[in-house]
């Protein structure tokens, strides 16, 4: 093969190099998102677990299980703790709004069942006109982790009475500085 048989194979074929080469960065490119970006991502998620659980570099299993146990005594016993006060009308909420508590002496305020008032169900007590500024303003408390104050009109569901009301619930704050519920009391002010 002379100079100019290679300098016109390389000048003839060079399109055909140049899209193999884009075809396999293509291709490279596709991989690599599709399936190893996935997989490192997966890969990292499994070995952050592995350093959570092995022992002395993270914890074991068993303090894991230890660490919930006590958590859940804890809350046990603080519940346990507010049946004393079942005459006041205190409750607990998650951050979210959600009723994790609510005394008999709330439920019945409200006309609703300790089941009906879990969750968001509590909504379902205030007075419509109030409804989305209470929660509204539950929000803003979060958001800014300060005590929830606020008043509004319950309305009974079970008698239809209107019953003025005021609110107040602090931030129980967590060892990561994060609000894991909020314990308050409502007491009548007035009925309409």
């Amino acid at each position: 093969m002379t100079l100019s048989d290679f300098t016109q194979w390389i000048t003839s074929t060079s399109g055909a190099i140049t899209s193999a080469i884009v075809m396999s960065t293509t291709l490279y490119g596709i991989i690599h998102v599709k399936i190893i970006k996935p997989a490192q991502k997966w890969l990292a998620k499994v070995n952050d677990l592995c350093n959570e659980l092995k022992p002395n570099g993270g914890s074991s299993l068993r303090d894991a299980i230890d660490r919930i146990e006590l958590s859940l005594e804890r809350h046990n016993l603080k519940m346990l703790s507010l049946q004393d006060f079942q005459d006041l009308c205190l409750y607990e909420c998650a951050p979210d709004g959600s009723c994790t508590y609510a005394s008999k002496a709330l439920c019945e305020l409200f006309g609703l069942s300790h089941n009906d008032m879990l969750g968001n169900g509590w909504l379902g007590g205030i007075d419509e006109k109030y409804r989305i500024a209470a929660f509204h303003h539950w929000k803003e408390c979060v958001d800014q982790k300060v005590p929830y104050n606020n008043s509004y009109i319950v309305k009974n569901r079970k008698t239809g009475d209107h019953i003025n009301v005021i609110t107040m619930a602090k931030p129980i704050i967590d060892s990561r500085n994060q609000i894991s519920s909020y314990l308050g009391i409502v007491q009548v002010t007035k009925n309409e």
